[in-house]
Protein backbone atom coordinates (compact mmCIF):
# COMPACT_ATOMS: atom_id res chain seq x y z
CA UNK A 1 0.00 0.00 0.00
CA UNK A 2 1.16 3.50 -0.82
CA UNK A 3 -0.21 6.50 1.08
CA UNK A 4 0.49 10.05 -0.06
CA UNK A 5 -0.09 12.61 2.69
CA UNK A 6 -0.53 16.33 2.51
CA UNK A 7 -2.46 19.48 1.87
CA UNK A 8 -2.08 21.03 -1.57
CA UNK A 9 -3.25 24.39 -0.24
CA UNK A 10 -0.07 24.65 1.87
CA UNK A 11 2.73 24.71 -0.70
CA UNK A 12 5.28 21.96 -0.19
CA UNK A 13 2.91 20.12 2.15
CA UNK A 14 1.20 18.78 -0.99
CA UNK A 15 4.34 16.97 -2.19
CA UNK A 16 3.27 13.60 -0.76
CA UNK A 17 -0.01 13.76 -2.69
CA UNK A 18 1.73 14.78 -5.90
CA UNK A 19 4.28 11.98 -5.52
CA UNK A 20 1.54 9.39 -4.93
CA UNK A 21 -0.23 10.50 -8.12
CA UNK A 22 2.95 10.30 -10.17
CA UNK A 23 3.82 6.93 -8.71
CA UNK A 24 0.33 5.63 -9.55
CA UNK A 25 0.89 6.65 -13.18
CA UNK A 26 4.29 4.93 -13.27
CA UNK A 27 3.21 1.61 -11.77
CA UNK A 28 3.53 -1.17 -14.32
CA UNK A 29 0.53 -3.43 -14.84
CA UNK A 30 2.23 -6.09 -12.69
CA UNK A 31 2.10 -3.76 -9.66
CA UNK A 32 -1.33 -2.23 -10.23
CA UNK A 33 -2.84 -4.36 -7.45
CA UNK A 34 -0.80 -2.18 -5.09
CA UNK A 35 -3.23 0.30 -3.58
CA UNK A 36 -2.39 4.01 -3.84
CA UNK A 37 -4.24 6.30 -1.45
CA UNK A 38 -4.22 10.05 -0.98
CA UNK A 39 -4.80 11.10 2.61
CA UNK A 40 -5.53 14.71 3.48
CA UNK A 41 -7.11 14.12 6.87
CA UNK A 42 -5.96 13.48 10.40
CA UNK A 43 -3.49 10.80 11.40
CA UNK A 44 -6.09 8.56 13.01
CA UNK A 45 -7.59 7.94 9.57
CA UNK A 46 -4.37 6.19 8.63
CA UNK A 47 -5.10 3.37 11.07
CA UNK A 48 -8.18 2.45 9.09
CA UNK A 49 -6.25 2.58 5.80
CA UNK A 50 -3.49 0.37 7.18
CA UNK A 51 -5.76 -2.42 8.44
CA UNK A 52 -4.66 -5.69 6.92
CA UNK A 53 -1.75 -4.21 4.96
CA UNK A 54 1.46 -6.25 5.07
CA UNK A 55 3.57 -3.31 3.97
CA UNK A 56 3.00 0.39 3.51
CA UNK A 57 4.98 3.20 1.96
CA UNK A 58 4.06 6.66 3.26
CA UNK A 59 4.98 9.69 1.14
CA UNK A 60 5.06 13.04 2.90
CA UNK A 61 6.73 16.43 3.19
CA UNK A 62 8.91 17.21 6.18
CA UNK A 63 10.69 20.03 7.91
CA UNK A 64 13.80 18.55 9.51
CA UNK A 65 16.40 21.21 8.81
CA UNK A 66 17.85 19.40 5.77
CA UNK A 67 18.24 21.40 2.55
CA UNK A 68 14.87 21.85 0.78
CA UNK A 69 14.29 19.14 -1.82
CA UNK A 70 16.28 16.50 0.11
CA UNK A 71 14.64 13.07 0.08
CA UNK A 72 14.62 11.40 3.49
CA UNK A 73 13.88 7.78 4.47
CA UNK A 74 12.62 6.54 7.82
CA UNK A 75 11.87 2.92 8.75
CA UNK A 76 8.92 3.11 11.13
CA UNK A 77 8.82 -0.70 11.35
CA UNK A 78 11.77 -0.77 13.69
CA UNK A 79 10.87 2.07 16.04
CA UNK A 80 9.50 5.59 16.44
CA UNK A 81 10.19 8.17 13.76
CA UNK A 82 13.35 10.14 14.40
CA UNK A 83 12.74 13.57 15.95
CA UNK A 84 13.29 15.38 12.67
CA UNK A 85 10.78 13.17 10.90
CA UNK A 86 8.00 14.42 13.12
CA UNK A 87 7.73 17.42 10.85
CA UNK A 88 7.69 20.51 13.04
CA UNK A 89 5.75 22.99 11.00
CA UNK A 90 3.33 20.65 9.25
CA UNK A 91 0.35 19.69 11.35
CA UNK A 92 -0.28 16.31 9.81
CA UNK A 93 3.36 15.22 10.12
CA UNK A 94 3.04 15.34 13.89
CA UNK A 95 -0.15 13.35 13.48
CA UNK A 96 1.77 10.84 11.32
CA UNK A 97 4.25 10.10 14.11
CA UNK A 98 1.39 9.79 16.61
CA UNK A 99 -0.60 7.57 14.25
CA UNK A 100 2.39 5.29 13.74
CA UNK A 101 2.92 4.92 17.49
CA UNK A 102 -0.79 4.37 18.16
CA UNK A 103 -0.90 1.74 15.41
CA UNK A 104 2.18 0.10 16.94
CA UNK A 105 0.57 -0.04 20.41
CA UNK A 106 -2.70 -1.42 18.97
CA UNK A 107 -0.81 -3.95 16.80
CA UNK A 108 -2.24 -2.32 13.66
CA UNK A 109 1.02 -1.04 12.18
CA UNK A 110 1.89 -2.94 9.01
CA UNK A 111 4.97 -5.12 9.62
CA UNK A 112 6.91 -3.08 7.04
CA UNK A 113 6.21 0.65 7.28
CA UNK A 114 8.54 2.99 5.44
CA UNK A 115 8.17 6.78 5.39
CA UNK A 116 9.76 8.70 2.53
CA UNK A 117 9.69 12.45 2.88
CA UNK A 118 10.92 15.39 0.89
CA UNK A 119 12.25 18.35 2.82
CA UNK A 120 9.94 21.28 2.29
CA UNK A 121 10.45 25.00 2.49
CA UNK A 122 7.02 26.63 2.11
CA UNK A 123 4.09 25.48 4.24
CA UNK A 124 1.88 28.56 4.62
CA UNK A 125 -1.71 28.55 3.43
CA UNK A 126 -1.78 29.67 -0.21
CA UNK A 127 1.92 29.03 -0.86
CA UNK A 128 2.95 27.51 -4.17
CA UNK A 129 5.28 24.53 -4.36
CA UNK A 130 8.83 25.80 -3.76
CA UNK A 131 11.34 25.52 -6.63
CA UNK A 132 13.47 23.12 -4.53
CA UNK A 133 10.57 20.71 -3.95
CA UNK A 134 9.25 21.03 -7.50
CA UNK A 135 12.76 20.26 -8.77
CA UNK A 136 13.14 17.32 -6.36
CA UNK A 137 9.78 15.72 -7.05
CA UNK A 138 11.11 13.34 -9.71
CA UNK A 139 13.90 12.20 -7.33
CA UNK A 140 11.25 11.72 -4.63
CA UNK A 141 9.10 9.57 -6.93
CA UNK A 142 12.17 7.64 -8.15
CA UNK A 143 13.08 6.87 -4.52
CA UNK A 144 9.49 5.79 -3.85
CA UNK A 145 9.58 3.50 -6.88
CA UNK A 146 12.80 1.85 -5.65
CA UNK A 147 11.38 1.51 -2.15
CA UNK A 148 8.20 -0.05 -3.49
CA UNK A 149 10.23 -2.57 -5.50
CA UNK A 150 12.17 -3.50 -2.34
CA UNK A 151 8.97 -3.84 -0.29
CA UNK A 152 7.33 -6.00 -2.96
CA UNK A 153 10.36 -8.30 -3.18
CA UNK A 154 10.26 -8.89 0.59
CA UNK A 155 6.49 -9.18 0.96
Amino acid sequence: MIVGLGNELRGDDGAGLLAARRLRERLPASRRPCEVHEHTGEGDGLLELWQGAGATLVLDAARTGAPPGTVLRFDASSGPLAGGARGAGTGHAIALAAAIELARVLALLPPRTIVLAIEGERFALGDALSPAVAGGLDRFVDAAERELAALCSRH
